[in-house]
């Protein structure tokens, strides 16, 4: 058996150490095109669990909104960002696992970019760790409902953290058209969260709660 210096075993060790650490992160790369709805947003690795430091895709057009699953793990220090990560006037959006709103932000709350950053403790609301979905679309393109309403309150300045909108219901369904139309490429670094893969059943009731409530929203409007 050869023996190594000690330093060398040290090197050897963490390298390996290192190694391991990597292979624990994921950075997904959208597949495809991802969708707006429940059933048709994608998750975001092989395996549920691994820490997911990154998601990357391409927006086509002034309608195309990417929606992910993503587990948050540290919910006091979740940050989700698209500064340094795009060349585009992005908005990012965080909505529950049902597809109900949680917070928004167009332009990064600094004021320096215009692309956009959910920074860590500014949601309206304190969040809990479990599945979430966020989201990702040109300046303007907002999250809308199957009654066609925008999801979240409007915004005073175009740096605000924006809650859900008073008397809006998700789950969001789509969105809509930007304040103009253009193409590129995205990354939203993440800290605190984790890969998600909602199993099938999971995606078949989400899908199904959708559809309930579209029906839901035209008995009312056909009562009013």
């Amino acid at each position: 058996m050869i023996k190594l210096p000690r330093f060398t075993r040290t090197l050897l060790i963490l390298a390996c150490s290192l190694l391991a650490a990597g292979a624990l992160q994921a950075q997904y790369v959208e597949v495809g095109d991802s969708g707006t709805t429940l059933a048709t947003a994608q998750g975001t690795g092989a395996t549920s669990g691994q820490a997911l430091t990154s998601i990357s895709g391409i927006i086509l057009n002034g309608m195309d909104g990417d929606f992910f699953y993503i587990n948050i793990t540290d919910p006091a220090n979740f940050m989700a960002t698209t500064v340094g990560g795009s060349a585009l006037d992005t908005m990012i959006y965080l909505f529950t696992m049902n597809g109900s709103p949680v917070y928004l932000n167009d332009d990064a709350p600094n004021g320096l970019s215009i692309q956009s950053t959910l920074p860590a403790g500014a949601s309206p609301v304190p969040l809990a760790i479990g599945t979430y979905i966020i989201g990702i679309s040109l300046s303007g393109a907002e999250p809308l409902n199957a009654g066609n309403q925008a999801l979240f309150a409007d915004a005073v300045f175009s740096t605000d953290i924006r809650g859900p909108r008073l008397g809006a219901n998700g789950p969001v369904t789509s969105v809509s058209n930007a304040f103009f139309s253009e193409t590129g490429g995205y990354t939203i670094n993440l800290i605190g969260a984790a890969t998600a893969i909602p199993e099938p059943t999971t995606l078949a009731l989400l899908a199904g709660a959708g559809v309930f409530g579209l029906v839901a929203w035209r008995r009312r409007a056909s009562n009013s």
